[in-house]
């Protein structure tokens, strides 16, 4: 919907450049074959138009109406290549992001790894009563497991 409004808005100051172009007020407008200024307002500020209307004021400025739909067109197709550029550094943000998740969780299970191997080292689990002084270090890890 917003892409809807952007291009209208953008068809209704393109039709207002036009008039200005020419040197008319709105009021002007009506002089020249216009039949109502204030719907013409109306059509600046955003209103919708069918395409008929667009074709009757390109006619009344005197505008190629293959330029106006080429600018247009081109318009509609800048639009899209900006929005398929926000999507694809929507995509690069979101691999980078998940990335470092994955880098971060590298790290932690290393410190996590770091960690347990300081605790269960040898030295702790041969000396520590619960094991008792018999049981080879490996059958005292099996334990723990």
């Amino acid at each position: 919907m917003k892409k809807d409004e952007e291009m209208l808005n953008w068809v209704s100051q393109y039709l207002k450049n036009l008039r200005k172009a020419k040197g008319w007020t709105l009021e002007e407008c009506e002089q020249h074959g216009w039949h109502d200024w204030k719907y013409l307002q109306k059509i600046e500020n955003g209103q919708n138009i069918t395409l008929l209307t667009f074709f009757k004021l390109c006619d009344l400025y005197g505008v190629d109406l293959r330029l106006a739909l080429e600018k247009t067109s081109s318009k509609r197709r800048e639009e899209k290549r900006r929005e398929e550029k926000r999507r694809e550094e929507k995509r690069r943000e979101e691999k980078r992001r998940e990335e470092k998740r994955r880098e971060e969780k590298r790290r932690e299970e290393k410190r996590r790894e770091e960690t347990l191997n300081g605790i269960f080292s040898e030295n702790f689990v041969s000396n520590n009563p619960f094991f008792g002084k018999n049981t080879a270090f490996s059958e005292k890890l099996a334990i723990l497991n």
